[in-house]
């Protein structure tokens, strides 16, 4: 009965609001270029490792 009133208590409080821009709160703008250039590297390197193995697909030509 306890746990049912905890949980109550929990949902019971207010969402804070979200950001109207929908950007986070907080950041610089160095900080969120920083963010968006390690982000671009991890992706560009799985699609690397992603495609390594599909030379003989293509023909053997270059995929760039």
């Amino acid at each position: 009965m306890m746990m049912l009133m905890i949980a109550a208590a929990v949902a019971a409080q207010p969402v804070p609001p979200a950001e109207a821009d929908g950007h986070m709160a907080g950041m610089t703008p160095a900080q969120h270029e920083s963010m968006k250039k390690d982000c671009c590297k991890d992706c560009c390197k799985g699609m690397a490792d992603k495609h390594a193995g599909h030379g003989a697909e293509h023909g053997g030509h270059s995929t760039e």
